[in-house]
Order: C-alpha cells, then structure tokens, then sequence
C-alpha cells in the first residue's frame, strides 16, 4: 500500500530505530515530513540522515540525475 504524505506532517515518537525509523523514512520517501523523537540524539541524527538520503534517492529516481536540470530566476 503506498500513502501520499505531500504536505503532511508527522511526529514518530521512538522514531530513531526500528519501525519508528521505517516509518520516518517512508514517510519522507512520501514527499512529507517526519519529526523524529527519540532518547538518544546520534541515533536521531543518524535517522535524519537516512531519511535525507532516501529522499534524495526517491526524488532521482523520480526526477532523473539532475544533470541536465536548468535552473532559472534572478
């Protein structure tokens, strides 16, 4: 089952390991946003940073490499 997450918003208490980190993540994957809560700050840090980094992995597949985007405004 795939849930659309765009604009939303969840907070995952115990979300820096186990289901709560799976769940931060597929979240952020879902183009949403997680609040992650948990006892030990490296494990959050290391979560954001799996999050981050399975974003980034989803919107390349997505979107493409990137390399030939062009980039506008002032």
């Amino acid at each position: 089952m795939t849930v659309d997450f765009a604009g939303q918003k969840l907070v995952v208490v115990g979300g820096s390991r186990g289901m709560g980190r799976d769940t931060a993540s597929d979240v952020v994957a879902a183009g949403g946003s997680a609040v992650i809560i948990g006892q030990d700050q490296q494990r959050v840090d290391d979560t954001r940073l799996a999050a981050l980094t399975t974003l980034a992995k989803a919107r390349q597949a997505s979107w493409g490499s990137g390399e030939d985007w062009v980039q506008g405004g002032a």
